[in-house]
């Protein structure tokens, strides 16, 4: 948007808008947006009723040459159907971008946040040249756009709430049908130490869905995430922690066990630990697997293979399922036994949660 003004010029002679439906009276409203101006100046932001032009305001900020992130609110004083933002006390180019308006404590919006990458959205000018960047990627957040960095603590506070969010929601509402969670998933790291949490700090090419809760809420995380279990949660809710490769002969048994130990040093219940157990042949030991269930059974958890399946490997390489020959077959048989008496045999009947193959064809 540009703005021109003269030194008669008042906030409220330059303006661009959008017309609402929704807006109740006596009620509070949550405005964001970010912005940025050529020139550094004043703007102003009202809602209006278009049937007599009286408002409430959400008051002024200053803006300057670089994008900053806006967070606004204002209580109601009478049902408005209008949205304001006045430029007459700016000069030059004004960006604003990210705009969104909603009731406070509903997740419904008045505005949903809009990008304006596909045009103006419903806004208006009055007395000034208004449009928007509509081109992918021009616009704050774009591709060679701007970004505004969060603080270490502004960052903790969002992942935070997205994990009460997350866990509130699904637990409430299936707390009717599921009596057991697996509260918290392969947290511990595969290399270089077993008994640090994974972490995507130093990572690069990370895959589009590998987020690391740890990364932004600390060791605690999982703290956290079983209060949340247990707060949701029915009372008699059975919650477990779960990994992979525990069976690898390795320290990862042992960095889970010392976890597990650590969420309950803050007063938290970690009732079982999950063993995942994608076993190979030709790989993994029953030996190694026996040390693994000997480790777990001794920490008085119940214990449950959560996903077990099995492979081939023959000198090293993976033998694909089309290839297996039947005698493969028949020692998989055996090895799948081995496993399952081993649980048996060493898993106290009270600790025993059950086998959990990973799927029918396996």
């Amino acid at each position: 948007m540009t703005s021109n003004r003269d030194a008669n010029t008042q906030i409220w002679q330059r303006q661009t808008a959008i017309d609402v439906t929704g807006v109740e009276n006596n009620t509070e409203y949550i405005l964001k947006f970010v912005a940025k101006t050529s020139i550094a100046g004043t703007l102003g932001v009202d809602l209006q009723a278009t049937s007599n032009y009286t408002g409430d305001s959400f008051g002024t900020v200053v803006l300057t040459t670089q994008y900053k992130e806006y967070e606004l609110k204002l209580t109601t004083t009478n049902v408005r159907n209008r949205l304001i933002f006045n430029l007459g006390l700016l000069d030059g180019v004004v960006f604003v971008d990210n705009v969104s308006l909603q009731k406070k404590g509903s997740d419904n919006y008045i505005i949903p946040v809009n990008d304006f990458e596909n045009g103006l959205g419903g806004f208006f000018g009055w007395d000034v040249s208004t449009r928007v960047k509509s081109a992918q990627g021009e616009g704050f957040g774009g591709f060679g756009g701007a970004t505004i960095e969060k603080t270490t603590e502004e960052k903790k506070a969002i992942i935070a709430e997205a994990l009460d969010k997350w866990i509130s929601g699904m637990v409430t509402n299936c707390k009717t049908y599921v009596k057991a969670w697996d509260v918290v998933n392969e947290p511990m790291s595969d290399w270089p130490n077993q008994f640090e949490l994974k972490t995507g700090v130093g990572k690069t090419n990370m895959a589009a869905d590998e987020f690391y809760w740890q990364d932004y809420l600390g060791k605690d995380y999982a703290v956290e995430a079983f209060r949340l279990a247990r707060l949701y949660g029915n009372p008699n809710d059975i919650l477990f922690i779960n990994d992979y490769g525990l069976e690898g002969g390795g320290d990862k048994c042992d960095g889970l066990i010392q976890y597990v130990n650590y969420i309950e040093s803050k007063g938290q219940t970690v009732d079982g630990i999950g063993t995942q157990m994608h076993v190979t042949l030709g790989e993994t030991t029953i030996e190694n697997t026996r040390t693994m269930l000997t480790k777990l059974a001794a920490t008085g958890k119940l214990v449950k293979i959560s996903e077990l399946d099995m492979g081939i490997k023959v000198g090293g390489v993976t033998v694909k399922t089309q290839n297996v020959t039947s005698e493969q077959l028949k020692q998989m048989s055996d090895f799948y036994k081995q496993i399952v008496e081993a649980y048996f045999d060493i898993v106290p009947a009270a600790q025993r949660y059950g086998i959990t193959h990973w799927a029918a064809t396996d």
